[in-house]
């Protein structure tokens, strides 16, 4: 019982982080650049192809490679007191305000500051297996965030199959509005853009 409010703790405290993280481990102001987008799905309905794609011989991550970051882990498994349909409504941009009230909301159930291998997906699909019952009578949503970006989209396709066996309520992408795959392109819950995207602004 100790290690689990241990655990819990510091789960909290890693929520308390994001909103410094966001800001400092990308080495820019993510929301005077606007080079982050979010993108919501219901994983029990129509997803993205570029998500769905399997990939075989997964590459080893590059750690000389500088790697798309949103400040969140790149995994993470965690419950909301609102939807993020609702805290998101829009693809981009995203505002510090929104960030806020996510960081309100949330409780993160697991995370992963960096996806390396099959090894953490597979951490997630047994805690929901271990704990499934994440929801309570509508008072909580429980979501999968992933940081899409050159390396964790080779686990996409399984992410989305865990969301879909677990029932997990929301599939989260945070991603580089500027970088395919262009999500944007496809059928949405969310309202889509609050103004022109920056797609095609940056070679």
């Amino acid at each position: 019982m100790a290690c689990s409010i241990t655990r819990r703790q510091l789960m909290q405290m890693f929520c308390v982080a994001i909103p410094a993280a966001l800001l400092d481990s990308v080495g820019f102001d993510v929301f005077q650049d606007e080079l982050i987008c979010v993108h919501v799905y219901d994983p029990s309905k129509l997803i993205p192809a570029p998500l769905l794609e399997a990939r075989d011989g997964k590459m080893s991550r590059n750690e000389d490679q500088r790697y798309f970051q949103s400040g969140l882990p790149e995994l993470m498994l965690c419950t909301s007191r609102v939807r993020f349909l609702d805290l998101f409504q829009y693809f981009w941009p995203i505002s510090r305000e929104e960030f806020r009230r996510m960081q309100e909301k949330i409780e993160a159930k697991l995370a992963k500051a960096k996806l390396i291998s099959d090894q953490d997906v597979e951490e997630i699909a047994r805690y929901l297996d271990q704990n499934d019952q994440l929801a309570v009578a509508g008072d909580v949503t429980s979501a999968v965030i992933l940081t899409l970006n050159d390396h964790t989209v080779q686990w996409a396709s399984e992410i989305v199959q865990i969301c879909r066996s677990a029932k997990i309520t929301e599939l989260v992408i945070f991603k580089d509005p500027l970088k395919p795959p262009y999500l944007c392109s496809y059928p949405a819950q969310q309202k889509g853009f609050k103004r022109p995207p920056p797609i095609g602004s940056k070679s």
